[in-house]
């Protein structure tokens, strides 16, 4: 069966939930999604709890939500779940019909932040949905939910990350989180602050709100930059071609093949000198300002379509020292990701083809950001989704593109090239030459 540690994970935290009260019957699920894969694994649809087992956790496209696997049917709240995913960026999302909290959802009363217990988890008020039209409940119901979530966030200037729970109008509560364990995590926190505002609201319901300061104070002591409660962990934010995967010339071929059917002569200085940059930069650059929209997306797909077909006929290699770090980082709870400016597929294909992918937990790639590096965009990203401030990310980058890009978004970063000196906080030639300490002395120096 696919995807067994996504199912094992999914399965031991809809157990979690269950055994935390906050569900009862069939009530309530909880879903994780592995990226890089394209797959979203949640539980069955009206299976008893105490009857689950790891097997029976539904894997489903994250795209088109569509079975991959399983005889069950998965639960009826996906295309809910499917559509958080794609507008935040999490990692997980549990929804349950807690008690207090299915109250406040059906008095379509938002959980408001009245003291610090509430901002060491969520920077605001826990926003409550408008119903759904009758049109929306008709049709597309499940998927509606998740939309007039999202629409709610948007119009009310809401940060997902930031306050990772949502009160839908006479339905129920809806976390997230970066995994599964974090996601039912805030669902047991929500029901809590749930059971508190309902008292405060019995016995003082004109009581004063904090002041904005102690709000903030308290959520940024947890989170962002300017974090400092607990013990401290770190990201790894992994370029991939050039540092973990060498597939340059497929890259050279491919460019060099597909620009030739259209009389470009292509030489391999002008290639080596846009390397690391997204498609239609690099085009515009080669092509012109004047090269249409048209032209240089047709131009764009069928280079990469032709470099898939060569890395997985020709197959690829990970770099000296590339899996050992990363399975030594893994090791010693790092979270990793990787940051690049190549399409999805090309990533996925490489990191398929190499046996890597089971170190990320997610990918950030060309269709995630706007703009490409040497912007940091990429590496904002990706810190977001796993949930870790920039000062507590080191990048590794095989271009001064990236170099720069991490050093704009306020990162430690190493250079790896075994042809340029590249101006990193450390730079070697291989992994391999990295000391062993590298990692946890860049995140020392970071905090100092």
């Amino acid at each position: 069966m696919l995807h067994a540690e996504l199912r094992e994970a999914v399965y031991r935290a809809n157990i979690a939930l269950a055994q935390s009260g906050l569900v009862m019957g069939t009530f309530g699920n909880v879903s994780a999604v592995d990226r890089l894969a394209g797959v979203c694994v949640i539980k069955p649809s009206g299976v008893p709890y105490a009857e689950l087992t790891a097997e029976h956790m539904v894997a489903v496209s994250l795209e088109t939500g569509e079975s991959i696997d399983g005889a069950l049917r998965p639960s009826s709240d996906t295309p809910t779940h499917l559509e958080l995913y794609r507008a935040f960026g999490c990692g997980a999302v549990v929804h349950t019909h807690s008690e207090y909290a299915t109250v406040f959802a059906q008095a379509r009363l938002p959980i408001r932040c009245m003291g610090t217990t509430h901002a060491d988890y969520f920077r605001g008020d826990i926003p409550v949905t408008r119903a759904l039209t009758p049109d929306e409940i008709a049709h597309d119901y499940e998927l509606n939910t998740g939309r007039v979530i999202v629409e709610t966030f948007a119009t009310g200037g809401i940060v997902a990350s930031e306050t990772p729970a949502v009160l839908v109008a006479n339905h129920g509560p809806f976390t997230w989180g970066p995994d599964a364990s974090k996601a039912v995590e805030y669902a047991r926190v929500l029901e809590y602050l749930a059971r508190l505002e309902w008292r405060v609201k019995a016995i003082a319901a004109d009581a004063p709100r904090p002041g904005v300061q102690l709000v903030d104070k308290h959520y940024r002591r947890k989170h962002g930059p300017e974090a400092y409660y607990g013990q401290m962990t770190g990201a790894v934010l992994w370029d991939l071609d050039g540092t973990l995967v060498d597939s340059g010339e497929y890259h050279w071929q491919s460019w060099r093949d597909t620009l030739s059917r259209e009389d470009f002569d292509l030489t391999y200085d002008r290639f080596l000198a846009s390397f690391g940059q997204k498609n239609d930069r690099i085009l515009r650059g080669w092509l012109g300002e004047d090269a249409t929209v048209e032209r240089i997306e047709r131009l764009g797909d069928a280079k990469e379509a032709e470099y898939r077909r060569l890395a997985r006929e020709g197959g690829l290699e990970p770099l000296p020292g590339a899996a050992q770090w990363l399975a030594r980082l893994k090791h010693e709870g790092w979270r990793q990701a990787v940051a690049t400016s190549a399409p999805r597929l090309n990533a996925v294909v490489m990191l398929q083809a190499c046996g890597l992918e089971e170190f990320f937990e997610t990918i950030v790639s060309a269709e995630d950001v706007s703009v490409g590096k040497p912007d940091p965009e990429v590496f904002h990203a990706a810190a977001v989704r796993l949930d870790t401030p920039p000062d507590r990310c080191i990048v590794v980058e095989d271009a001064a593109a990236g170099i720069e890009a991490a050093r704009r978004a306020g990162m430690r970063c190493i250079g790896v090239s075994s042809t340029a000196t590249l101006d990193a906080d450390i730079a070697v030639r291989s992994l391999t030459d990295l000391p062993a300490d590298a990692f946890a002395r860049l995140l020392s120096a970071r905090r100092a």
